[in-house]
């Protein structure tokens, strides 16, 4: 199951008196269908929209079992603390809620992260390694980017190395790493208890 396709998983067919956060907000489109309450909670809010609220992962600016459902995509390698932002998130989840993750990680990293999960409460329901899926997508969606770089003007080109690595691009250390799998993507389920 990849996080994005869970509006057609039979578990997630509807949202329909849901209370959901997404953290680490690029968009709140609709893969979620409709939703009693959809929030967003980020550091970085850059558009003015209503359900987004300014947070941070490891300290989340919600009352206890707030959600139902929290979503957190290739963000959580970011945070200072993995174990608090694991704590945050069952605390901001009700009994039974499901937390649903995808970020990039070193495989050593992967069991440290369910056991610190487990600790925080919740029971692993899933958990599926899709490095292979990301970099073809990441190929793919580089081919665009490599396109817009082409018709960038001259300042932004200075940049373009780092802007490959950025998002992964063939020929880079990152996306090597990825295909190599020294550094793996992985998606999880976890059901609070």
């Amino acid at each position: 199951m990849m996080i994005n396709n869970l509006s057609v998983d039979k578990l997630f067919i509807s949202f329909t008196g849901i209370e959901i956060i997404k953290l680490k907000v690029d968009g709140l489109g609709g893969w979620h269908g409709p939703a009693k309450c959809l929030i967003g909670c980020d550091k970085v809010v850059t558009r003015n929209v209503n359900n987004i609220v300014y947070g941070d992962a490891t300290n989340l600016p919600f009352a206890d079992e707030s959600f139902d459902f929290v979503l957190n995509v290739e963000a959580a390698h970011l945070y200072s603390d993995y174990r608090k932002f694991l704590e945050e998130c069952a605390r901001v989840l009700r009994l039974g809620g499901v937390f649903c993750y995808a970020d990039v990680r070193y495989p050593r990293d992967v069991s440290l992260i369910n056991e610190a999960a487990n600790a925080a409460g919740f029971e692993t329901r899933h958990i599926e390694y899709c490095t292979e899926e990301v970099v073809v997508g990441l190929n793919h969606v580089a081919r665009k980017y490599d396109d817009l770089l082409e018709k960038a003007p001259l300042f932004v080109k200075l940049f373009k190395k780092s802007l490959r690595a950025t998002y992964c691009a063939p020929g880079t250390e990152a996306n090597e790493r990825l295909r190599s799998q020294q550094k793996i993507y992985v998606a999880a389920m976890w059901v609070k208890l």
